[in-house]
């Protein structure tokens, strides 16, 4: 299963987005295409894919009020479309994507499969964690700084608040350090971890947090969940991993992604050697031809 967030202008990348899934991705699958536009207005895409695949598009129905494309009512708006689909579908995996990640490669789920069977039953998300596919290191200094000042300066992460005195202790106790995410451009979550996040903390408990008007990634929020329900974060997005991530470009070359049979990549928006992201999606459209 899939989740992509999308945005007003953000519907040609959506459709490019969810064509890689159709032509590599040969499991009965479904998506679900959650609206985050700022007019709320309902787009009919799924004709499009009619008899190839399930498109859901989502609304949250108490979010209207909520601004579009930031980092705190985009949270929420996930985790409501987590909820749902813990509660509707069999999952085995989802796969969180934005809308300029692609999929690239045919054997996705196999990598999953056998990664998940060698390692601990407790594996919550996999992706791009302490490490990318260039090999260069992740950081988690910067939003570890960020959120101790929203504490205790800014005071916007309240000090009696669920966040602060369950969510923190629990994934510290687990091994967590502040600050710690998987990149959210591309990610998967297991189900036992989906479905153990939404029976400790269900969303009735998350909207009394007021989480949409916190200034923190929604990458970081949900690693933060991850260990505080005492699951992993696993890198699935090193050197030899199937999944090649980072935040604003490209982590290797366009061709370096194919040759090595990468499976799931991000971000579309610059390529290694300048390419603009009409050019990358060109190229990797080429590929599926």
């Amino acid at each position: 299963m899939f989740l992509i967030p999308f945005y007003d202008k953000d519907i040609e990348q959506l459709q490019d987005t969810i064509d890689s899934i159709t032509y590599y991705i040969a499991e009965s699958v479904s998506i679900i295409a959650l609206n985050d536009c700022k007019d709320g207005a309902e787009i009919g895409l799924a004709e499009q894919w009619a008899g190839k695949i399930n498109v859901i598009e989502f609304f949250a129905e108490d979010t209207a009020k909520w601004p579009a494309n930031t980092y705190g009512s985009l949270f929420c708006k996930k985790y409501q479309a987590l909820e749902y689909a813990v509660k509707k579908y069999g999952f085995k995996y989802l796969i969180f994507m934005d809308t300029d990640a692609l999929v690239t490669g045919s054997e996705l789920f196999r990598y999953l499969e056998a990664y998940c069977s060698q390692h601990s039953h407790n594996v919550g998300i996999l992706g791009s964690y302490n490490v990318r596919a260039d090999g260069k290191k992740r950081t988690r200094w910067q939003w570890a700084c960020y959120i101790l000042y929203l504490r205790y300066f800014n005071q916007k992460i309240k000090k009696k608040s669920l966040l602060w005195n369950s969510w923190l202790p629990n994934a510290k106790k687990n091994g967590y350090r502040l600050g710690s995410h998987m990149l959210g451009g591309a990610f998967v979550m297991t189900y036992e971890c989906s479905k153990s996040i939404i029976k400790i903390y269900p969303y009735n408990i998350i909207s009394q947090e007021e989480l949409q008007l916190l200034e923190i990634g929604d990458d970081v929020l949900f690693s933060w969940l991850t260990y505080a329900c005492n699951y992993s974060i696993n890198d699935f997005g090193g050197p030899d991993d199937p999944l090649a991530l980072a935040i604003r470009c490209l982590p290797i070359e366009k061709e370096k992604i194919i040759s090595t049979k990468k499976q799931l990549i991000h971000s579309l928006k610059l390529g290694k050697h300048g390419e603009s992201e009409k050019e990358l999606r060109a190229f990797f459209r080429d590929q599926r031809k």
